[in-house]
C-alpha cells in the first residue's frame, strides 16, 4: 500500500514539474516578445519611420498572423511571431509619438487620443 502512494506522488511531482516548466517557457516567450515590440518601437521612433498605412498595416498584420497560425508547430512560426510583435510595435509608433508631444505640449496626462 505504501508502495502505491510513492508512485503516485512521484507522478504527481513529475508532472508538476513538467506544467512549471512549460508555464515559465510560456511567460519567457511572452515577456521576450513584448521585448521586442518594444524595442521595435523605440527604434521606430528614433529613425522618425512613417506610419505605413491602412492598407500596408492591414496586410502586415493578417498576413504574419497567418503564418504564424499556418506554421505554429516549427521553429519558422516563433519567427513570424517575432516579427508579428516587431510589426506591431513599428505601426503603433504614430500612436505612442502622438500621446507623447500631446503630454509635452500640453503639461496634463493623456486621457484620449
Amino acid at each position: 500500500m505504501n508502495n502505491q502512494n510513492t508512485i503516485a506522488a512521484s507522478r504527481s511531482q513529475t508532472s508538476t514539474l513538467a506544467t512549471n516548466k512549460v508555464i515559465r517557457n510560456t511567460y519567457m516567450l511572452l515577456s521576450m516578445t513584448l521585448l521586442f515590440s518594444a524595442l521595435s518601437a523605440g527604434v521606430s521612433m528614433a529613425l522618425n519611420l512613417p506610419h505605413p498605412g491602412l492598407l500596408l498595416t492591414l496586410g502586415g498584420y493578417f498576413g504574419l498572423l497567418f503564418l504564424t497560425a499556418r506554421f505554429r508547430d516549427s521553429a519558422l512560426g516563433l519567427a513570424f511571431v517575432f516579427a508579428l510583435t516587431g510589426f506591431m510595435g513599428y505601426t503603433q509608433v504614430y500612436n505612442v509619438r502622438n500621446g507623447i508631444t500631446r503630454w509635452i505640449r500640453d503639461d496634463r496626462p493623456v486621457t484620449h487620443l
